[in-house]
């Protein structure tokens, strides 16, 4: 009996850091990379996965984390980015990247 009541505890452990560490990394989506409102012309070029869209939005400081923002991006049914020449700025916030993208 001890022993099951050891491993319900260690997975609710478990469950509890997961959905924490789910809440931070959601709730951080809704900051921006900067306060800066320095604007950055990003391409993407047609035929661009959003794979490698979000490489290019990392590389050029627009979002912190790509495999987040690709999550963001999924659950949010936002992957439907559309290829172009986009003014961003690094005060932007992934759901406001997402939407421009998405827009076109």
């Amino acid at each position: 009996m001890k022993k099951i009541f050891k491993v319900i505890s260690i997975l609710v452990v478990i469950l509890l850091i997961a959905l924490f560490t789910s809440y931070i990394t959601f709730n951080n989506l809704k900051d921006s990379v900067s306060e800066n409102e320095k604007i950055v012309i990003v391409d993407i070029p047609s035929g661009t996965s959003l794979k490698k869209a979000a490489a290019i939005l990392k590389e050029n400081n627009l979002i912190k984390n790509e495999s987040v923002f690709l999550l963001y991006a999924r659950i949010n049914k936002l992957e439907n980015i559309k290829s172009g020449e986009y003014s961003l700025s690094e005060d932007k916030n992934a759901y406001d990247i997402l939407t421009i993208l998405n827009k076109g």
